[in-house]
């Protein structure tokens, strides 16, 4: 059940902290590559640490740019131009289908590897099945994507 704290000053549903959470994780690679940036002399080691194949870091950096346009999008629905509102309602399917990608990469991985136990790995298919959970069932972001409709 919905509260008044779940709706801003408009009347528009406020983005819930879980999915803005799950949109910065899908987006990680934009993240990694600012904090690499940043730490100059570290930033390759940090890079190859995540993402030991460059090629697949181009590919996250690319698949990143949907939900680092949503996370952009979150507070400013209500300001973006009428054909991006009426398809705002895409964005929850974006986002299935990035999960979709995340799990080819985590069952690729685990190919690769032998099934070889790995804490990164682990912790990535976790989030993944967690976060896919979550966005399954809960019915505040299913709203919200779709309060343009």
């Amino acid at each position: 059940m919905d509260t008044f704290d779940h709706f801003d000053d408009k009347g528009y549903i406020k983005a819930p902290q879980i999915a803005v959470l799950c949109l910065l994780l899908l987006s990680r690679a934009w993240w990694l590559l600012a904090m690499a940036g940043v730490s100059r002399e570290q930033g390759s080691e940090l890079l190859a640490l995540v993402y030991p194949d460059t090629s697949a870091f181009y590919l996250s950096l690319v698949i990143g740019l949907v939900p680092l346009a949503l996370l952009l999008l979150v507070g400013n629905c209500d300001k973006a131009p009428e054909w991006l509102t009426q398809h705002w309602h895409l964005g929850y399917w974006w986002v299935w289908l990035l999960w979709t990608w995340e799990a080819y990469q985590v069952a690729h991985t685990l190919t690769m590897t032998g099934g070889r136990f790995d804490w990164l790995l682990a912790l990535h298919g976790l989030w993944l099945v967690w976060a896919s959970l979550y966005w399954l069932r809960s019915r505040r972001v299913k709203r919200f994507f779709y309060q343009f409709t």
